[in-house]
């Protein structure tokens, strides 16, 4: 092997490993290189949302996370890229702000705030972490605390002013109390159960399971802070053993060894069944309150599109302050256009991606977008909704300092109200769509997490490319590429003129269909030559074939040659200073790339 030709071998790995991961049109901007014409977004003969090219009267929602997209403020025609500094992972989560929908108006306060940005105080065995109104300026009525206790680990003998109310989000937990009448409680808890402590009742709480325990608590002020809880150690520590020792009539001697500060989180033994831990004094009783719940538990009401459970004082009856629900919405549902009349909702998201649209009346509305770990607040009587724009279910809490759940529903106003009313208000000059709207609604038989039939129903094959390739309406789709002969595309809101990532299958309420093959000519000019694996699925078919290839078109007289064509055959060839990757491309199709371009090297230099 002549050293020409390992020289030349060893430049081509070397740029095949240096090819970027993504070109978005900001970066191209930023280096000055302008956008040329094949980053204009189409896909399939649609506009990919992002980009300039991109019209949506509607506001579909654009799961951005899913797709890897990388939003921009391109908005129907209006709007521009980002040239500054730019948090593409905060971005993605939050899409409906970077392009919010055209019903957005005014100056609604922030009404989202994520765990994640909360200061964790790390203690011996444990965490805590708070989201109160210091953080989240809305959240006035309620505040919510993320604890995690290991085994045995202590969240030692404590008290508040506020009210407690507790979710057990995972593992076990062990909680004891003293109520009013000096009676004991004492009780453990598993993932969707509840404990709730009034104001001033002292208690306790110790992860059991081997991986310990995490949970929400709520409290019912949103001035609340962990740093003001009354603690067992703290006052001992800052009370003269003299006085100690006289409440309890011994020496003082005994007291010689208390901790001088608080411990708040500790580890501590991993305690036995609770037969043989409760108290067995002479004077020992035990409480006859419940302060726990088993909420998941509960029998759901079931929906269209999803389900829901309700816990206040009505079934869990100590609960004087704090009512909730815990909601499924399953993809492509939403739960229905409401309001709260009482209290503000406080909402915690644990799975799933959502929008929520807050109306604040004088034209003022503002959409936020939720992932896990967030918190939403939505102030009482401002209408709203929750859409799972995601691919999966979401599950979430909904919250209030309220002894009970109360909402009103949009869809069950329309039904009770007369007729006429209706018809004069919404569709005066439409009589058609009247009649069409009072059929649907004159019922009043609300859904509360509604999925409509042309949600669970297949899009038709005007709809089925409308959105991002990969998901319609929350379900899965065979991408626009593998319509006929592959499509170079504006892929996750960027540009893509080298690989294609391979298709998803669709899933149809419940039903597979794997996605078509692409159809590849090698006859015709301009042709694209893309070889293609196939793997069988977990479903025992023939999965979508995963293609992993440069472009490369016929010529004329059937031979392959590098692409240096645009995007689209009408346009100019254009060769990017930089090469380009699909941004949708991982690490695992970028090492296939480079290793098949590494291997083109040695045939070349073999030959």
């Amino acid at each position: 092997m002549h050293l020409p030709h390992l020289a030349y071998l060893a430049a081509l790995l070397d740029i095949c490993a240096g090819v970027p991961v993504e070109d978005s049109p900001r970066q191209r901007l930023l280096k000055g290189l302008g956008l040329p014409p094949n980053y204009r977004g189409v896909t399939g003969g649609k506009k990919v949302p992002f980009t300039p090219g991109h019209r949506d009267p509607i506001d579909k929602p654009v799961d951005s996370v899913g797709d890897e997209l990388d939003p921009l403020p391109w908005r129907n025609g209006l709007g521009a890229s980002v040239l500054g500094p730019w948090n593409e992972a905060r971005s993605r989560q939050n899409p409906d702000l970077v392009r919010p929908p055209s019903t957005d108006h005014g100056n609604l306060a922030n009404m989202r705030w994520s765990f994640a940005d909360s200061h964790i105080r790390i203690e011996e065995g444990g965490w805590t972490r708070q989201t109160t109104v210091r953080e989240l300026p809305t959240s006035v009525e309620l505040a919510g605390v993320n604890m995690r206790l290991g085994e045995g680990v202590y969240r030692e003998l404590h008290w508040h002013q506020e009210a407690e109310w507790a979710y057990v989000l995972d593992g076990e937990v062990r909680v004891t109390a003293l109520d009013y009448e000096g009676g004991n409680f004492i009780d453990d808890l598993k993932k969707g159960d509840l404990w709730y402590f009034p104001s001033g009742v002292p208690h306790s709480l110790q992860g059991l399971s081997p991986n310990g325990t995490e949970f929400l608590l709520i409290f019912d002020n949103g001035h609340f802070s962990e740093e003001s809880t009354f603690v067992l150690t703290d006052w001992l520590a800052h009370t003269p053993k003299s006085v100690i020792a006289k409440n309890f009539d011994l020496d003082p001697e005994v007291f010689a060894r208390l901790p001088e500060s608080e411990k708040y989180i500790f580890k501590g033994r991993t305690p036995g069944p609770i037969k043989d831990e409760a108290p067995k004094g002479k004077k020992a009783k035990k409480s006859k309150y419940n302060f726990t719940h088993r909420m998941l538990d509960q029998e759901p009401l079931k929906t269209s599109g999803g389900q829901v459970r309700i816990t206040d004082s009505k079934n869990f009856p100590i609960s004087k302050t704090v009512a909730a629900a815990h909601a499924i919405i399953e993809p492509g549902a939403i739960r229905e256009m409401h309001w709260h009349p009482s209290a503000d909702e406080w909402s915690f998201f644990i799975k799933g991606r959502a929008r929520v649209t807050i109306f604040a009346s004088e034209g003022n509305a503002r959409t936020f977008d939720y992932v896990p770990g967030d918190v939403g607040i939505v102030p009482k009587n401002m209408g709203h909704f929750v859409e799972n724009i995601g691919d999966e279910p979401i599950e979430m809490l909904e919250i209030f300092r309220s002894d009970e759940f109360r909402d009103i529903s949009l869809f069950k106003w329309m039904g009770e109200t007369p007729k006429k009313q209706v018809i004069d208000t919404l569709f005066a000059d439409d009589p058609k769509n009247a009649a069409k709207f009072w059929d649907r609604i004159k019922d009043a038989d609300n859904d509360v997490i509604t999925k409509p039939d042309f949600v669970r129903s297949k899009p038709d094959a005007d709809e089925e490319f409308d959105l991002h390739p990969g998901h319609q309406n929350g379900q899965l789709s065979v991408p626009s590429q593998t319509q006929g002969k592959p499509q170079p595309e504006y892929e996750n809101g960027k540009p893509s003129v080298s690989i294609h990532g391979s298709p998803e299958p669709t899933h149809n309420n419940g039903t597979y269909h794997p996605p078509a093959r692409p159809t590849v000519s090698t006859s015709q000019p301009g042709a694209a030559v893309i070889p293609s694996a196939s793997a069988p699925n977990n479903k025992g078919q023939e999965a979508a074939p995963t293609t992993l290839a440069t472009e490369a078109v016929v010529t004329g007289e059937g031979q392959a040659a590098k692409s240096t064509q645009g995007l689209y055959p009408s346009q100019p060839a254009e060769a990017p200073s930089t090469p380009v990757i699909a941004s949708g491309a991982n690490k695992h199709q970028l090492m296939a790339w480079t290793w098949m371009a590494g291997i083109i090297g040695l045939v070349m230099v073999f030959e």
